[in-house]
């Protein structure tokens, strides 16, 4: 959820651009320049329109009216031009001094314009209540000659106010007016009494005061100076705060509010980001969202509930940031190599992200921040021994709650447990012998532990590259059993059912996941995929097995081994991790081509879809307290993301979820079905499959029978398959036999499969 960049536009003026303004409903871009023009870019595709002349002076400000539809231009020539959206000058108002900044309070339907020592008030009306005014008065004075001109905008008053230039304006949502000048003053105005409700706040900076910005969130408002400092007031021109940390004059501050954050640009051209809800700078965790680094901007504007941020640059360049919902929210860097593994923990003051990497290093991350912003710090947790790292990467790792540690498996058969709370001391074993208590050593030596799983009563699983599944006991940190040739190639992973005791298994090049019991260490049945096996999850919600495979299917299998639902993954691309969120009712798959797809745990249907990693995602988890995922890649970064407000609950989903997060029709997938037809799918007879006439729609994203039998593998699969197929073939011809009856349609989800089947 952030901005990313969108466009640039090379070589915008012939000379230095000065303005922007945003016309939402024509998505058109408007920058004016020195050069006196006027020129109209459409925002998608950042091709010129149209140029726009009229002014004889430097085009200073613009601002676009949603509710007249109509641009507003002030110039150092002293004059108002009012554009339509043809670009038709319908009015030109001459103020008889340079225009340096102007704003429109829409509430009020009042223009603001910063002058000379002070600002002026102008009435503005839309060209239809213009030409009805003027009809409704040439009816009422038919056969007088009294005339009476209507305007588009009407002078009210000025106010001098200032002793110096204005060059900032910004307006509040109730309807406050706050003009900030070259004489380090403030001022405040009421919309309703202007004149009698001005305030003045003197030596309010050391340096002239260049830029204004309001927060609507937290009532603030933002000013910047010549002397450096970014200051924060409350409305009655309290300081608040003092952002000290630009060394240059600031030059434009914009406040952004699809993410509630401050845009701050100076004289170094580098964009600093802040977050007003507790005063903290996010700009190391959003820089290579936004693509910071890659220019430098002198001046930015973003017009109120648009989606849309511009960037000036002294070059002449126009940059354009759009807003993306499903962007990443932050990201945090701290590996210097692949991150292969993820996990969490709750503690006290939160949930904690624990990340280790082929760098052998095991990092904790902490918000740190108590309001809003959720920035992490990051820090090594220790290792009770003198190694710091694993001899070699870390591929694995899971929490235990039972002993408040961390435990990893590494490349070279080593297994280590990282305490987070107090030191634990080792376990004697004899009068002169000591054992190691923080490294475990089982597997066949130079063999990868490609996964493990902490247990009910401190037991441990673990599986590896040798073949072999290995329980041991955390009391003493000795090995209890192992199963050896657990399957015909290496292990790589594996999942743990608490609920029915049961582990999981699944290896490399293998259709073939197996259950074993935790406590007999014997094999109970196996689940035979139609493909070889990517990831195998445990669904507490729907009592299943949930499998993914390298043939683009994810299949659902019932605690008997029985196959219950199968879905086509259309995208045709691997996946490399998969994550069940039972508490939103989601399923969360990372494919080969680095996005994270968000689906519905029942229907499979694809609800957000979120880009960003520049290499393979290794790790998901969810955290509760923050509404957050977090990913782990081989790209080095972890990232966070929002969980879009559609998707948060899951009784309030609904199919126009993929229009509402900007999809576009190329990454829809499969043919169009309506919601009715989703939500009450056609199940025809099995008996009249073959004879009738209807054609089954068939949705790529989410279907059970697309490209496969499924039926066949199913029959094929059960005993109870096959006694209901000889039963159907007896009974067919009976049925067809039996005259037509209404037919109806119910609601068959994954949900109800499960409920028959317990």
């Amino acid at each position: 959820m952030a901005f990313e960049i969108h466009g640039l536009i090379n070589d915008a003026h012939e000379l230095p651009i000065l303005c922007c303004a945003y016309n939402v409903e024509r998505k058109e871009l408007y920058s004016g320049s020195q050069d006196t023009s006027i020129r109209v870019w459409d925002i998608e595709t950042l091709k010129l329109v149209r140029k726009q002349t009229g002014h004889k002076g430097w085009v200073t400000s613009m601002v676009y009216s949603p509710n007249t539809k109509l641009l507003y231009s002030g110039s150092v020539d002293g004059t108002i031009l009012v554009w339509n959206d043809k670009g038709i000058t319908l009015q030109s108002l001459s103020t008889h001094s340079p225009i340096f900044t102007l704003t429109a309070n829409e509430q009020k339907q009042l223009l603001i314009s910063g002058g000379k020592n002070g600002i002026s008030l102008f009435r503005t009306e839309s060209p239809e209540k213009v030409m009805q005014l003027d009809r409704e008065y040439r009816f009422s004075s038919q056969g007088n000659n009294a005339s009476l001109e209507f305007s588009i905008i009407s002078p009210l008053m000025n106010l001098k106010s200032h002793s110096d230039n204005v060059r900032a304006i910004s307006c509040s949502d109730t309807g406050g007016i706050y003009s900030a000048g070259y004489d380090k003053r403030i001022c405040s105005y009421d919309t309703d009494n202007p004149k009698e409700s001005l305030t003045k706040h003197d030596k309010c900076h050391e340096g002239a005061i260049c830029c204004i910005a309001f927060d609507s969130q937290t009532k603030t408002i933002v000013t910047g100076s010549y002397d450096g400092q970014v200051k924060i007031w409350n409305q009655a021109g309290r300081c608040l705060d003092v952002l000290a940390s630009f060394k240059d004059t600031v030059t434009s501050i914009c406040y952004v509010s699809p993410t509630n954050e401050f845009w701050i640009v100076g004289n170094n051209r580098k964009i600093t980001v802040y977050d007003p809800r507790n005063i903290s700078e996010i700009t190391p965790h959003i820089s290579d969202i936004c693509g910071f680094s890659h220019f430098r901007v002198q001046k930015l504007h973003h017009s109120l509930n648009s989606n849309i941020v511009t960037g000036i640059t002294p070059t002449r360049q126009i940059v354009v940031w759009k807003y993306n919902p499903c962007a990443t929210y932050r990201i945090l860097h701290g590996h210097t190599d692949w991150i292969e593994g993820m996990s969490k923990c709750t503690v006290a003051d939160g949930e904690s992200i624990f990340t280790g990497g082929q760098d052998g290093r095991l990092l904790r991350w902490d918000c740190v921040s108590s309001i809003g912003a959720d920035l992490y710090a990051c820090q090594d947790v220790a290792d009770p021994g003198e190694d710091k790292t694993h001899r070699s990467g870390i591929m694995c790792m899971d929490y235990s709650i039972e002993l408040d540690a961390v435990i990893t498996g590494g490349v070279e058969s080593e297994i280590k447990v990282w305490y987070l709370g107090e030191r634990q001391e080792a376990y004697e074993l004899a009068e002169d012998e000591i054992l190691e208590t923080n490294v475990l050593f089982g597997h066949d030596e130079g063999t990868k532990v490609a996964g493990l799983r902490c247990l009910c009563d401190l037991l441990l699983v673990s599986v590896g590259h040798d073949k072999s599944i290995r329980f041991w006991d955390l009391h003493t940190k000795l090995e209890i059993t192992s199963i050896d040739n657990a399957h015909d190639t290496p292990l790589s992973g594996v999942e743990y059912c608490s609920s029915n005791a049961d582990i999981a298994t699944y290896a490399v090049e293998d259709h073939l996941v197996k259950i074993w019991c935790i406590y007999r260490q014997k094999l109970k049945y196996i689940l035979n995929v139609s493909g070889d096996v990517l990831q195998v999850k445990w669904c507490q919600k729907l009592s299943c097995w949930i499998t993914s495979a390298v043939d683009q299917t994810v299949c659902f299998w019932n605690t008997d081994g029985e196959l219950i639902q199968t879905f086509w993954h259309a995208r045709r691309s691997l996946l490399t991790c998969m994550y069940v969120d039972t508490i939103n009712n989601l399923l969360l798959l990372a494919t080969a081509d680095k996005v994270l797809e968000i689906r519905d745990l029942e229907d499979f249907t694809l609800l957000q879809r979120c880009k960003g990693h520049t290499d393979s995602i290794s790790g998901i988890i969810y955290l509760k307290e923050k509404n957050q995922y977090a990913t782990s890649s081989w790209d080095k970064t972890v990232r966070l993301w929002l969980l879009h407000p559609n998707l948060k609950n899951s009784n309030a989903r609904n199919l126009n979820a993929m229009d509402s997060l900007g999809f576009s029709d190329e990454e829809d997938e499969g043919t169009f079905v309506s919601t009715y037809e989703r939500e009450h799918p056609l199940v025809p007879p099995k008996s009249l499959k073959a004879t009738s006439r209807w054609k089954r729609k068939v949705d790529g994203g989410a279907s059970f029978f697309k490209g496969r039998n499924i039926d066949a593998e199913v029959k094929s699969a059960t005993g109870l398959g096959k006694k209901l197929q000889d039963l159907e073939e007896r009974l067919g011809p009976q049925q067809m036999e039996q005259p037509r009856v209404q037919r109806g349609r119910r609601r068959m989800s994954i949900f109800n499969s499960f409920k028959n089947k317990r």
